[in-house]
């Protein structure tokens, strides 16, 4: 029973680490553009051309959106 058990370590010891495939390095996925919606675009344009030294724009003329097709994106 010894002499079966050390033939099957000595085949399972054999069997790992020997194999002399390469697949090559690998490329990570390019990370997908961001979905604009209009909310968004006109959020980021307010932010921008807004000074600090004024007085806040009325944002709530400005709806939601948001795309039914696409995950939440986290910012």
């Amino acid at each position: 029973m010894k002499k079966l058990s050390l033939i099957a370590v000595a085949l399972l010891l054999s069997a790992c680490g020997g194999s002399s495939h390469d697949n090559g390095p690998v490329l990570p996925l390019p990370t997908p553009a961001p979905v604009l919606d209009a909310f968004y675009i006109r959020i980021n344009a307010l932010i921008g051309s807004a000074p600090e030294d004024t007085e806040p724009q009325d944002v709530s003329a400005v709806s939601v959106t948001e795309p039914e097709a696409t995950e939440p994106v986290g910012g």
